[in-house]
């Protein structure tokens, strides 16, 4: 499965490297690439590992905020 997440709260490639960085160390999740200039991350992961709500409740964690595109 792949989705389109708005990530908020970006501030520089930190930011952007601590998202990817966390996101893709959780079991089921085989890419992230996150676009700080355009505030989205474009997640794959398999949804038999884990599901979506548990990448968005990740990044709300490491404070930001996550949706849905």
């Amino acid at each position: 499965m792949i989705n389109e997440l708005s990530v908020t709260g970006m501030h520089c490639k930190a930011c952007k490297a601590l998202i990817e960085s966390e996101i893709s160390e959780l079991d089921g999740v085989t890419t992230i690439n996150v676009d700080l200039a355009d505030s989205k991350a474009k997640v794959e992961y398999d949804e038999q590992k884990i599901q979506l709500q548990s990448l968005i409740d990740k990044i709300t964690e490491l404070g930001y905020q996550a949706a849905l595109k």
